[in-house]
Formats: C-alpha cells, sequence, structure tokens
C-alpha cells in the first residue's frame, strides 16, 4: 500500500520545486517546477524522471527511446545528475527566498531552541539521579558520588553540519563549535556557502549546544566522569524541552553508536520531519589537550598484565572531539566560497556513500566515513594550500564527485594521513611535531587531522571499513573512466547505479558470519578499557578473519553492532553487546578461495611459525612439498562438491579458537542449501570426473568407426551437465542385467537421463534437397552409426529417426547428427519434434523426451560454447545455475522457463554491468540472492536483457536490438509507463490484454527476450514461454524469495519457532550454549522454505500424481500428502480409475498401480530395463497442454521433485467469454464437453460460454489413468 505524503513532507516538496527553479526565470523555472509536481503526485514513488525504484530499490530507466538516442554520452549522463540533485538536494537559500515552507518553519524552531535553552535557570543541583542507571553504569557506585553540580544555561549554540552551509539566521548569531559530524551521513559538515548540502532524506539539523566550563572539574578526564556529568546536562536540557509547548516530542540517540556519548533529537510540533538535535561541546580550554594526547592514559583499569598503564587514545579522543573548534567549519566554509559547485558535488559524495551503509538506517555505521569527513576530504582536496590539489573552481558537481573518486580509488590517499590547513594557509601543528604524528598514526587505522593537530576526525574509522570504502572507489572510479563501458546498457546507466542501488549486507558478500557473543557481566566491565568491549571485540573479529583467509578472501568487513532504536537514557546503558555481530566477507577466485592447504611460513623460520601454530593451533601440521621445502601448514578435507564449504568452516574454526565461542555461537552461510541439490544424502555432481571419462571414451569409439559414409569431425557436448549447470548431472547406473543392484526398489532406480551429444560430420554437398529424403537419410546415418557401435565394440545401442542412445560406462549418451547442409525448410521456433527414441532393452517402443529440431541444435551448441567459456571465468556459474533451475522447478515453472533462460538470467548476474555497484558473486547465496533481484526488478515489457558474455556487441548493436525490440512492442506498454511500480501493473494489463490478442500476435513478441551474440532477437529460450502471465507470477515469486533468502543470510528472519529466539537468550548468557536442536531444526525448515511453493493459494486445480510413477522420485523435498493438507477451501475428487492414494496397497508399492496405460505397465513391469529419458509426467503434461491449452495453463515440475502439476484457468469461470477464444485449436467435440453455452450475452452481443469443470476433472483423470491419484479443485 503507498503512503501518502504527511504535510512536512509536501511542504519539503515545495521547497525542493522551489529550489528545482530557483535559478530560471520566467516560463522556463515554473515549468520546470510543474514537472518536479508532477512527478511526485505519489508520495511513496521517485520523484526524479528518469529514475525509478523496482522493487524497493532504485534503478535507472531512461524514458523513451527517442531521448535515449539523441541525448547520448556526457550530455546524458549530465541530464541524469541534474536529475538526482533536483530529487535529493534541499536548496535551503531558494526556499528561504520564497518566505515559506517547512525551512522557514525549522528557522523559527532553532529560534525558539536558542531561546528555550539560553533562558533556562540557573543554579540548580544536578546529581546522578537524573540519568541513574546510565550513570552507573559508566562510572559506576563509587565515581557517582563525585558528579553532582550546578547547573547553568549553555553559553552558545550554533547551528552545524549541512543545514548551516546555507547560512541560517540560527547560523550567523555566534561562531559555535563541531561536534565531529554527528551520527548521520549528512551530520557536522559546517560551512556556509548559501545553497546547503542537505541531502535527502537526511532532513535533520544539528545544533551544537556549549556546555559552560563551570560545570566541569579537570579530573573529570578520568574514568568517565566527563561522559557521565555530558550525560546528566543532557538530561537536565531533556526534562526542560519536554515541558515546551512547541516540543512535540524529545528522544534520545548516539553520536556514532557510541554508548559513551548520548545526543538528544527534539521533534518540533512545526516540522517534525525535521529534528534537532542538540549535539553538546566544551569550551575550547576546559581540559589541557596535552592531558588528552593520544600516548596519554584516562582510564586507570586500562593495564597491561604487567600492571602498566596502557594508551587509551580513542577515549581520549572522544573527549578531545567535544572541545574542539570550528577549524573544521572554516576549513570546508572556506573551499566553498573557492569552489561554487562544491555543495552539489558534496551531495553526490553522500548519496554515493549513503548507498553503501549497507544497513536499513539512514545513518553511516559506527566506523565509516560519513558525510562530515567526505567534506573534510573534499575540502583539503579544493584548498589551494594542498601541493596535490584536485579540485578547481571551475568545476561541476560530477566532476567534483569524480576527482573525489579519484582520489579515493585511484591512488593511496586513504592509506596515508592526511593534514587540513586552515584557511589562512598556516601548516598543520602536527606536522612539525614527528613524535606527535607517530603517536597518532599508531593509534588510529585512519588519520584526518584538524589544522591545531590535537584532533582526529577519523577516529573511528576503522581498517576493514576504509579498505572497502576504497574498493568501492576504485569500482566507481573505473566505471567512470571507461566511460560507462560495457556497452551493454545505455549510456551512463553504469555511472547512474553506483548513485542509486543500494548494497545491503546480503548483496555485498560472498560469505556472511553471524557472531553471538557473549556480554560482559555488567555494564561497567565493558568500559574498562580504551574503547568498549564490544567495540574491541569486533575489531579482534575483524583482524582474525582477515588473517585466517588471507588470499581467500579480498575484504573482510566487520559491521558495528548499532544502539537499538527507541533507546532512551533513563534504560541506563544500551543492550549493543548482546546483539549479534555480522561479519562479511568478499572472495577471491574460486580457485584460490576454496584451495585444500593452507601454505604457511618455512620450518627455519623459528619466530613466524610459532606465530602460526598459536594462530591455528591443532590445525597447524608441517608438510614436505614436492619441490623438498618443509613448511608449516594448515589442510581442510573435502571432496570436490564441498570444497565450497571450506572458507565457511575456515572462518569459523577462527573466531571459535580467538573468540572463545561454543560452535553453536557462530554460525557462516555457505551451504545451506546443499540439501536442495542432493538425492538421498549426495550431490551428483560427484559424479563429473566419470562423465568426462565416459565421454571420451565415447568420442574415442565413434573417431574409429571404419564403415561411415562420412568421418565424425567432432563430438560436442550439448548438455548442462558437461558444464557443470544441470541441477541433478547424470550419474552412473548399474549394468542393465537381471543381477544388477539396485533393481527391484522402484521404477526410479531403473530411469536414466540422457546427455544430449553433437555428432560433427565432415562437409559434403551430397545431402538431398528433399525435407523427406533429408530425413530418411539422418535416419540411416543413425542406424549406420548404431549398427558399428553394437557389433565390434559390444556397446548397447538404440538407434531411432533422429538420435542414438549410446550406454557407455553407465551413462546414457544421446547423439544427434550435426552437418554443414541446412535445409530451406528448417524453422528455427519450430516447436520440438515429435520423434522420440526407444528405451533400451524396452519390451515396448514408448515415446521417451523429445529431442531437438535440427536448427535448436545448432543454437543449443553456440549456447554450450558460449556459457562453458563463461564458467572458466567464473567457476560459481554452475552451482548458481543449479540452484536456480531447482528453484524455477520447485515452484512449478518448468513448463514456461527453459534451462537454457534461467542459465542466461545467471549469466547475466556474474557480468557487468548487472553486479554494479556490485562485484560478481563468488557463492552460490550471492549469486542466488542477485538471479532472485534480476527477476523481480528487471523491467522486461521495455527492455531486452542483453547478455554479452564475451563482451562481443558495440553501442550501435545495443542500439539495434533496442529498436528491434520496440518495433515489436504494442502501444499499451509504451502508454503505461516505465516506472518501477508500473512494472508489476503492465505485467497484470498485458495478461489481461493477452486472451484479446491473437496466438499469432502473442508468439510474435515473447514477453522476455533475452538477446545473445547468437540470438540478437532474443526469443530462441522463450518463444514458447514464459507468457506474460507467467512473467508476472514468476517476478511475484522472484521478489518474494529475495526477501526471504536475504534475511536468512543475515539472520534476519529467524523466528523463535521451536525454541529459536530462547536459545539465542541462553546462548548470550552462556557464550553461545543451548542453541542447538530446536532452534536449528527451525532454521533448517526456514531455509528449505525457500522451494515451497504455496500450492491453496496459487492454483485453481492441483493433479497430484502417484509418488511411483515420478522417474526420479528421491528429488521430491516435499511431498504431496502434507503440502495439501492444510488446502482449506478445496475439494478432492478421487477416480474409479485410480486407487486411493492414502491406502496400503498403494502407498507401499514400488511400482505404478495396474491400472497404469497399457504400454506403461508392459514396460514397467517387463524386467530390469533401463529407461532413457523415460518421463511419464511429461508425458501426461504435454497431453493436458494439447487438450486444454485453451482453456487451463499446466504449471510442473521439470526435474520431477514435485508430486503435484498445477493449473490455473486461463478465463474466469462463468464469466463471459469471446466465442473465438475459447479453445480454438481444441478439437470440436472438446469444446462441447469442456465448454457449454450461456443465455446471457458477452459484451459486443458475441455468445457467451461457461467452462464445465466437472468434464475436465473426468478426462483428466482418464488421460493420466494410473498417474494421477486424485485431483484437488479449489471451491
Amino acid at each position: 500500500m503507498e503512503r501518502e505524503p504527511t504535510r512536512e513532507e509536501g511542504e519539503v516538496n515545495e521547497d525542493i520545486d522551489a529550489a528545482a527553479g530557483g535559478e530560471e526565470s520566467g516560463t522556463g523555472g515554473s515549468r520546470k517546477r510543474k514537472q518536479a509536481q508532477g512527478a511526485r503526485k505519489k508520495g511513496g514513488e521517485e520523484k526524479v524522471p528518469g529514475l525509478v525504484k523496482r522493487g524497493g530499490r532504485a534503478a535507472m530507466v531512461v524514458g523513451g527511446g527517442g531521448m535515449a538516442a539523441a541525448a547520448a554520452g556526457s550530455t546524458l549522463l549530465e541530464y541524469q545528475v541534474h536529475n538526482v540533485l533536483t530529487e535529493a538536494h534541499v536548496d535551503l537559500a531558494a526556499a528561504r527566498q520564497r518566505g515559506k515552507g517547512m525551512v522557514v518553519a525549522v528557522d523559527g524552531a532553532v529560534e525558539k531552541l536558542k531561546e528555550t535553552l539560553l533562558a533556562m535557570p540557573e543554579g540548580e543541583q544536578v546529581t546522578a539521579d537524573a540519568a541513574l542507571p546510565y550513570v552507573e553504569g559508566l562510572v559506576g557506585q563509587e565515581g557517582m558520588r563525585s558528579l553532582a553540580f550546578a547547573f547553568h544555561p549553555p553559553t552558545r549554540m550554533q547551528v552545524v553540519g549541512s543545514y548551516a552551509h546555507a547560512g541560517s539566521p540560527a547560523a550567523s548569531h555566534a561562531r559555535g563549535h563541531s561536534s565531529g559530524g554527528g551520527d548521520g551521513g549528512d551530520g557536522g559538515d559546517g560551512g556556509g556557502a548559501g545553497v546547503g548540502s542537505v541531502a535527502r532524506p537526511c532532513t535533520h539539523v544539528d545544533v551544537a549546544v556549549e556546555m559552560p566550563q563551570a560545570c566541569f572539574r579537570e579530573k573529570d578526564i578520568l574514568n568517565h566522569r566527563y561522559f557521565a556529568r555530558r550525560a546528566l546536562y543532557l538530561a537536565t536540557l531533556a526534562r526542560h524541552l519536554a515541558q515546551c509547548d512547541w516540543v512535540a516530542a524529545v528522544e534520545w540517540s548516539t553520536l556514532r553508536d557510541d554508548v559513551c556519548k548520548p545526543i538528544l533529537a527534539v521533534i518540533p510540533r512545526a516540522c517534525k520531519g525535521w529534528p534537532l538535535r542538540l549535539i553538546p561541546c566544551l569550551p575550547p580550554s576546559t581540559f589541557p589537550s596535552r592531558k588528552l594526547a593520544p600516548s596519554r592514559n584516562n582510564v586507570r583499569q586500562a593495564t597491561s598484565k604487567g600492571g602498566e598503564l596502557l594508551a587509551t587514545p580513542k577515549y581520549n579522543m572522544g573527549v578531545v572531539e567535544d572541545g574542539a573548534h570550528m577549524e573544521a567549519h572554516d576549513v570546508i566554509s572556506h573551499a566553498m566560497a573557492l569552489v561554487p559547485a562544491l555543495p552539489h558535488g558534496l551531495v553526490l559524495l553522500k548519496i554515493w556513500a549513503r548507498q553503501r551503509y549497507g544497513t536499513k538506517r539512514q545513518v553511516a555505521p559506527a566506523d565509516w566515513l560519513n558525510g562530515f569527513q567526505l567534506s573534510l576530504l573534499a575540502a583539503h582536496l579544493a584548498s589551494p594550500h594542498n601541493p596535490h590539489r584536485r579540485i578547481t573552481p571551475a568545476m561541476s558537481a560530477f566532476q567534483i564527485f569524480r576527482c573525489v573518486m579519484e582520489a579515493m580509488g585511484g591512488t593511496d590517499l586513504l592509506q596515508q594521513p592526511i593534514f587540513l590547513t586552515a584557511p589562512d594557509g598556516s601548516p598543520n601543528a602536527l606536522q612539525a611535531n614527528s613524535q606527535a604524528r607517530r603517536d597518532m598514526q599508531r593509534a588510529f587505522d585512519w588519520v584526518l587531522c584538524d589544522p591545531s593537530g590535537t584532533v582526529n576526525y577519523a577516529s573511528r574509522v576503522s581498517k576493514s571499513a576504509l579498505h572497502q570504502f576504497r574498493l568501492d572507489a576504485q569500482l566507481t572510479y573505473s566505471v567512470i573512466k571507461s566511460g560507462g563501458a560495457p556497452v551493454a546498457c545505455l549510456p551512463g546507466q553504469p555511472v547512474m547505479l553506483a548513485f542509486m542501488q543500494p548494497c545491503a549486507v546480503a548483496d555485498r558478500f560472498d560469505l556472511i558470519a553471524r557472531v553471538h557473543d557473549a556480554p560482559p557481566a555488567t555494564a561497567q566491565a565493558a568500559l574498562l578499557l580504551d574503547e568498549s568491549q564490544h567495540r574491541r571485540r569486533e575489531e579482534v573479529a575483524a583482524g582474525v578473519v582477515a588473517r585466517g583467509m588471507g588470499e581467500r578472501a579480498t575484504a573482510v568487513r566487520v559491521y558495528p553492532r548499532e544502539v537499538p532504536a527507541g533507546w532512551r537514557l533513563e534504560q541506563g546503558m544500551p543492550a549493543v553487546a548482546g546483539a549479534p555481530m555480522l561479519i562479511g566477507v568478499s572472495l577471491a577466485s574460486p580457485d584460490t578461495a576454496f584451495r585444500l592447504v593452507d601454505k604457511g611460513p618455512s620450518a627455519d623460520n623459528k619466530a613466524e611459525a610459532l606465530k602460526f601454530r598459536a594462530f591455528w593451533g591443532p590445525k597447524a601440521e608441517l608438510r614436505r612439498w614436492k619441490d623438498g621445502t618443509v613448511t608449516e601448514a594448515v589442510a581442510w578435507e573435502g571432496t570436490q562438491s564441498l570444497r565450497h564449504l571450506i572458507p565457511s568452516r575456515l572462518i569459523a574454526f577462527a573466531l571459535q579458537r580467538h573468540l572463545g565461542l561454543e560452535e553453536c555461537a557462530v554460525r557462516v552461510t555457505g551451504g545451506e542449501l546443499d540439501f536442495a541439490l542432493k538425492v538421498e544424502g549426495k550431490d551428483p555432481a560427484s559424479s563429473a570426473p566419470a562423465l568426462s571419462a565416459a565421454f571420451e571414451r565415447l568420442s574415442s569409439l565413434l573417431r574409429q568407426l571404419p564403415s561411415l559414409p562420412l568421418s565424425i569431425v567432432a563430438l560436442h557436448s550439448l548438455s548442462p551437465a558437461t558444464r557443470g549447470a544441470a541441477a541433478f548431472p547424470p550419474s552412473p547406473c548399474p549394468p542393465a542385467t537381471a543381477g544388477g543392484p539396485g533393481y527391484g526398489e522402484g521404477m526410479w532406480r531403473r530411469c536414466v537421463d540422457p546427455v544430449p551429444v553433437a555428432v560433427q560430420l565432415e562437409a559434403s554437398s551430397k545431402w538431398p534437397d528433399d525435407p523427406e529424403a533429408l530425413r530418411l537419410t539422418r535416419h540411416a546415418f543413425c542406424l549406420q552409426i548404431a549398427n558399428s557401435l553394437q557389433q565390434p565394440h559390444g556397446v548397447e545401442v538404440e538407434a531411432a529417426r533422429d538420435a542414438v542412445d549410446v550406454m557407455v560406462e553407465g551413462f546414457a549418451f544421446r547423439l544427434v547428427l550435426l552437418h554443414d547442409y541446412v535445409p530451406p525448410t528448417e524453422d528455427v521456433t519450430s516447436s520440438p519434434s515429435s520423434s522420440s527414441l526407444t528405451p533400451l532393452i524396452a519390451p515396448s517402443p514408448l515415446p521417451t523426451l523429445p529431442s531437438s529440431s535440427f536448427s535448436e541444435t545448432h543454437r543449443t551448441l553456440q549456447h554450450h560454447s558460449t556459457l562453458n567459456g563463461l564458467t572458466g571465468r567464473h567457476p560459481t556459474f554452475g552451482s548458481i545455475a543449479r540452484l536456480a533451475k531447482r528453484w524455477v522447478a520447485a515452484h512449478l515453472f518448468s513448463s514456461h522457463l527453459k534451462e537454457e533462460a534461467v542459465e542466461l538470467l545467471v549469466a547475466h548476474t556474474l557480468i557487468a554491468p548487472n553486479p554494479l555497484p556490485l562485484l560478481a558473486p563468488k557463492s552460490r547465496l550471492a549469486g542466488l540472492l542477485r538471479f532472485f533481484r534480476l527477476l523481480a526488478s528487471y523491467d522486461w515489457l521495455s527492455q531486452p536483457l542483453i547478455v554479452d558474455v564475451n563482451s562481443n556487441f558495440s553501442h550501435e548493436d545495443v542500439q539495434q536490438i533496442q529498436a528491434r525490440f520496440d518495433s515489436r512492442l504494442p502501444p499499451h506498454r509504451d502508454a503505461l509507463g516505465s516506472s518501477a511500480r508500473s512494472v508489476a501493473k503492465r505485467l497484470k494489463q498485458s495478461a489481461a490484454d493477452g486472451g484479446r490478442e491473437g496466438e499469432k500476435e502473442r508468439e510474435r513478441r515473447p514477453a522476455m527476450c533475452l538477446a545473445t551474440p547468437y540470438d540478437r532477437d532474443g526469443d530462441t529460450w522463450t518463444h514458447l514461454g514464459p507468457s506474460v502471465e507467467a512473467l508476472e507470477r514468476l517476478c511475484a515469486f522472484a521478489q518474494s524469495a529475495e526477501q526471504v533468502l536475504a534475511q536468512l543470510i543475515t539472520g534476519e528472519g529467524e523466528g523463535d519457532g521451536g525454541g529459536e529466539g530462547a536459545g539465542e537468550e541462553r546462548g548470550r548468557k552462556g557464550g553461545g550454549k543451548g542453541r542447538e536442536g530446536g532452534g536449528e531444526k527451525h532454521r533448517a525448515v526456514q531455509w528449505k522454505s525457500l522451494f515451497l511453493s504455496p500450492l491453496a493459494t496459487s492454483f485453481d486445480l492441483i493433479i497430484r500424481l502417484h509418488p511411483a510413477s515420478l522417474p526420479h522420485h528421491p528429488r521430491v523435498l516435499f511431498p504431496a500428502p502434507k503440502a495439501l493438507s492444510t488446502t482449506k477451501g478445496w475439494l478432492q475428487v478421487p477416480s474409479s480409475l485410480n486407487p486411493d492414494p492414502s491406502s496400503s496397497s498403494s502407498s507401499s508399492s514400488s511400482s505404478p498401480p495396474s491400472s497404469f496405460t497399457p504400454s506403461l505397465h508392459r514396460l514397467t513391469s517387463a524386467g530390469p530395463a533401463l529407461l532413457i529419458g523415460f518421463n511419464p509426467p511429461a508425458l501426461l503434461l504435454a497431453h493436458l497442454q494439447e487438450r486444454f491449452g485453451s482453456v487451463l495453463t499446466f504449471w510442473y515440475d521439470g526435474l520431477c521433485g514435485s508430486e503435484v502439476i498445477g493449473a490455473t484457468w486461463r478465463i474466469p469461470i462463468g464469466a463471459s467469454a469471446d466465442g473465438s477464444a475459447v479453445a480454438p485449436s481444441l478439437p470440436r467435440r472438446a469444446q462441447q464437453a469442456h465448454v457449454l453455452p450461456c443465455s446471457q450475452q458477452a459484451e459486443k452481443d458475441l455468445p457467451c460460454h461457461v467452462v464445465n469443470v466437472a468434464a475436465i476433472i473426468d478426462d483428466i483423470s482418464m488421460m493420466g489413468a494410473g498417474l494421477v491419484a486424485s485431483v484437488y479443485v479449489r471451491q
């Protein structure tokens, strides 16, 4: 449901409208304001033309193909950047010129705040009782006795941060103090350039409140006493403000999630969308700066094992930053005066950084670079006193953004300390003191020092966050530098995705570790070191994982735990340490990340060898290598199919060992969905080496055949199993003899999936032109191959008209001919041939799976060659494709989306530009999440999906593909617009219009277009499906699966079913104990639910099949009786032809019932013959589609992992339908039996019909006699 904009939001929009047209005059500005207002008719949608949100995420869509062609390159990019600024930037100066609106109300609230606080009476005695639980957690019982002080009102108040850039009236009264940036992405920027740098949606006002020096003592810097007095002062302000009529609410939060530094948020009644955040500051001479140097100790409990006091640099910096003068304010103000476009450039930087927070809050993580630090960084690059100056006054906003990205990603700027200079050019005081500079660099991961040399504005930035930030900047700059390449997209699209695509934790990392750390015994115990215990544990965890992974990982990021939302000072210290710790890991190449052995230092290097053994403990061992060297090493056991679990096991082991955690306290993602790819507990992918060996032997046998009219040039595998993308690769079957093992336990043990192989023949000009003669020639060639293999080599062979089945080392290969002659009558888009093969040693010529047409064989070969190369570059492609196919089949989409289409979708998630601003996934879970997002968010009705695996397309090729796609669009698709929220609406509209369109029109323009270098029309694998109806359902399922999977990866989706929540609580108290049993089972059920299709709400008819009729019954995840037991409102329709599935004879039988179709019954009851490609449900589905395809849409699991076939009505039951649209392809008797005339008249005097449901159910039961157990109908 879309939310209506509040009054405050509406007024903010008016201010932005004024900003959009503030620089224009006359009709131009009015026209822009009208356009901006028209784009914001709906409160929940994006307001920028060309920018839309898809599935809750922002993406870029260029409206109108003509505009995209005309405004190419940099012109289009500048247009898009302008739209971003118009949407996100709030021009406060332009809004004040109007004299009304939200900004004026905010200025009034700031004035009232100043009047209220400065008028507070002084002399009131403030004691620890004002914030008793919190203060006790800081200083303990003993320290509380000396905290009392006489209250004095603030000496000064100053608006700081982004809001102060516009020169607000409140900001011009006095010169205030910086707070160090606030806790938001835009807080604490300082400045005064006139236009402001507020970037929506962070619309708040930071107000620095200077506390009088009389409220503090010199020794308050010791043992958290200053922070206790600071909290008491704020509590007194909060109590006084809560009684004011103009205040709607008073809320608490913290500065950068620092539990020692609460801040106050005052919500004015006149502008509730603009909270005033009160940030306490100190006069400059309150505490001696020498006593707060990084090398000094001010927490007496922070001692070494020998009793020596340790330095407390982070604690000291927390005090210093409150008492620092406004050097940062002057630096930013001076830079903005020199560079007019700097405020807009800062807005772009803030938007870019905000998309990479990785949290749901619009607040930067505690260790991330926020808007304040980015503003200082940009000001440093714009300073004329900087010898490495990059930003000049003539630059535009995007050029400023590009320069900052180049400096952060293309140089070592973020790896070196930065010393800011004063506007007058005086050198930084720290640069002249080498010892103090070394102390500062040794104490912090990064130094961004103020001109006075006392404050490090980057004291909270962690090493892991800085590394991740630099990687993001490198990726963004590389895209900008390449001009928006690759070409398989519109110009500028990758650059805009860098601004508009959020990077959630589950999106940007391949592995996520969730650590339930044991909280300290008391709140005070957590503050006995330089920083809080949970922050120290996070640093240790980051170092442990980074060292343990080594070259296996490209990035390790520990997300700082956040103060719970809604926390209040009266509740005591925030419960941060009890929250789980999230650690993200980006993997290197799979060859490195999944290796079996980690090589350590040489055994001769005693010091390093001791460190190695101390880290790995019992895992470390000495190993002699082939070159004769002896080194320390760590070996990880695992078969080829389990090597992807090695990084997860490594991380879990290292964290448990060095953090002292129980095994159940650490959970690392990796193999949670492996169950979906296993058959009877074993992954069939482990048989890949045996399959390769069998293929090589087959190739050798065929090349040695002497009696063929044309020699065999090459053999090409067409199976996804040979490129690692088959959901269930074939396993070697036992010999087809009566005494072979595994027989007599069910029909599924005799069913073998064939491996299609293209046999390429030498060129010849003697192929006949007559189609019938050509077919007979192919048939004769197949017989010749079969005879040549069977007689001298004793290979089991069975030939048909178009192919040959060959058994080699337990694998069934299906040979199809491939020659250079293409018959003129061959149709590329023709449906699969009805010709078939005979099962090996079968007593009846029963048809098996249909073979492909001649032209489709060529396309399949091209498809295989393309993706086989992709597998070499991205080895995780196969495992991701397997999970994607399993998911598609589990939700019964196999009859609508072909396997090749699924593989192309997965391939698109691995190549640019789709991953931007993310890297290609290196794990199967991350890849599956990207697959879901692509399905759910792509605008299928307006854009072709271009899958350019080898970068073969030029910009002209992309434009031609788009033009060809646009030429096939119906008028109503463009009329419905291209906004993200209208994608679902357009899908539904197209599905509704589909009933009024002809079959030829629907075949001419498939709903999903997958353009590749070998298929620029993009319809080879989608011309038969999915339809618009199926695509709509597929996108909805993918959107739901994406949300569930993201929550499961990060642990947000864990409920308390089965005692999960209680187990976690027990684990926090006992270091991780008590989360086994019910909690683990509940998590397994949650992961398994990804593949559970909601039958009761998704279908109108459910056809339940006999389990014995499935050729691969062990693949079933959810047996039909359990799945259908909750289908209330459904009617089960049994048939006399189908025995009761609940009876003992039916349920215990390992073979199909006796009422099986005669040929099926003879085939399955006669001996242990292997059944190659035998799939009774697929045959039944083909007959159902042929007979009822105009009335029902069928849904089916092509992997035989479900015991049901779903069906939905194509026309409403009992509703009128166009007489010409009712089953035009059905026989006349079927129309008479299944569609009854109605006395009512439809629109335009057309006859009305009603579907005969009873007759359809009876026919389904008769057609599926022996296969269908029962039919369920929605009542």
